[in-house]
């Protein structure tokens, strides 16, 4: 019974953590950031898009990593999805479809 009172606790302080950042979040809004600030994220958020996208596209083995470090194969012989999970066999990453699988 002891153990159970510590999960207990445990539980009722991440409630009242929970509770006192929401509070303290909307109670007090934080002012706005500085407008160099945002156009520091703003530069941040386009540099990495390109690279993601230059690494994901013109990276000649990564169609190759995908397969092997993804699930990708093995969700497609289940016929789970309600389209295959490529467009074509063959061709680069433009192929794959974007299909959510939940796994738990």
């Amino acid at each position: 019974m002891q153990g159970r009172g510590l999960h207990w606790r445990r539980a009722t302080q991440t409630l009242e953590r929970y509770t006192t950042a929401t509070l303290i979040a909307t109670m007090a809004p934080q002012p706005p950031p500085p407008s160099e600030w945002r156009d520091l994220m703003n530069q941040m958020s386009r540099d990495s898009c390109a690279h993601y996208k230059r690494f994901v596209y013109e990276h000649t083995k990564f169609v190759e990593y995908f397969r092997t470090a993804t699930p990708l194969q093995e969700l497609n012989l289940m016929h789970i999805g309600s389209r295959p999970a490529r467009r074509s066999q063959s061709g680069g990453v433009e192929t794959l479809r974007a299909i959510p699988y939940v796994l738990q």
